[in-house]
């Protein structure tokens, strides 16, 4: 077994890690969004807004606005004190894993990590994490504010208004953990990329590794044991996360000298028809795709799709265009109007 298949088990066990680091600031930043809620509600149970005046419902939004502004904007900090520590620790991980496997790297400084990390476009949101954070916390604020302002305008009671908070409460947390999964994530390939473009003797590039099972979009699959080069055109050399709760990561593709044989056999895990199975590491969700049932691909693919992708041979990588996409089943057709005419849809 090629020594890159190695490490790639060796990043696969230690994306288990990351979920649950993952998990954990999620837990944490849903109490500043329950602690939001329940400040609001706390306001709302002591004096009845359909009783105010002009004057005093402007100083209850303002006191709103201010308290929120304090808690988002503690919760922001918080997300890039994190993101600061994941930078380093993602790092010191990264050079003494690949260290153990080939000897003694250069390590990056974790100056040159934070500014790759910190500077670099999140793909998904073509932002900064500091800006995608700071836009998220302006966002939250406001939808909480036009929801209480909206409640007033229809003139809901205090009650009623109280479910509206109930009801966004939630949604927010969902969103949060979201953009800390993402954010995650992001840090975590950016710190493997440094490390790996510190010590071009021992890289010929990086290779794209998707989970295996019915949740992976399709832009991920497509790009599954996709090798790309060391550049700073994501065009040319995409990383995850390709979108938002993205699972993908990336895996260092060695120079041929240094693939040695070993005697371990490293598996990669799939969750396809017939449950949790292990399968060989070169293999590329497309090949696993293929080996499915014919449901289960429906399940992933859509009805059309799985039809193209089984009677058509259409690969995943058709499905999506240049961008990352998903083309439009309209789109698709006029792409490849002679795999449609052939599968007869």
């Amino acid at each position: 077994m090629a020594l890159s298949d190695e490490i790639q088990d060796a990043i696969t066990r230690h994306q288990v890690y990351l979920l649950r680091y993952s998990a954990g600031r999620e837990k944490e930043a849903a109490r500043y969004i329950d602690a939001i809620t329940q400040r609001i509600t706390d306001e709302l149970l002591s004096d009845e807004l359909t009783e105010m005046d002009i004057q005093r419902l402007n100083r209850f939004m303002d006191e709103i606005v201010e308290f929120q502004q304090d808690l988002m904007g503690q919760l922001e900090e918080k997300i890039l004190d994190d993101v600061d520590d994941l930078a380093n620790q993602e790092t010191d991980w990264a050079s003494g894993m690949f260290s153990n496997f080939l000897g003694e790297l250069d390590t990056p400084s974790r100056i040159s990590t934070q500014l790759a990390v910190f500077a670099g476009i999140l793909p998904v949101a073509g932002l900064t994490i500091r800006s995608l954070v700071s836009r998220f916390r302006q966002k939250k604020i406001a939808q909480t504010v036009q929801s209480i302002r909206d409640g007033i305008t229809l003139r809901e009671n205090n009650q009623q208004i109280i479910g509206r908070m109930q009801t966004i409460n939630p949604l927010h947390k969902k969103q949060a953990g979201v953009l800390i999964k993402t954010i995650t994530n992001y840090t975590s390939v950016q710190a493997r990329d440094v490390a790996m473009r510190l010590n071009p003797e021992f890289f010929d590039g990086y290779e794209w590794v998707s989970v295996l099972d019915s949740r992976t979009s399709l832009i991920c699959a497509s790009r599954d044991g996709t090798v790309y080069p060391f550049t700073d055109d994501p065009a040319l050399s995409p990383k995850p996360p390709a979108h938002f709760s993205c699972r993908s990561t990336i895996t260092p593709k060695l120079k041929p000298q240094f693939e040695a044989r070993s005697t371990k056999q490293p598996r990669r895990t799939a969750q396809g028809s017939k449950g949790s199975a292990k399968v060989n590491a070169k293999t590329t969700y497309e090949s696993w795709l293929t080996r499915q049932p014919a449901q289960f691909q429906d399940d992933v693919l859509g009805k059309t799709r799985g039809a193209l992708f089984r009677r058509g041979k259409l690969p995943i990588s058709k499905f999506v265009d240049e961008s990352g996409e998903t083309l439009t089943l309209n789109e698709l057709r006029k792409v490849e109007p002679e795999v449609f005419n052939r599968v007869k849809l």
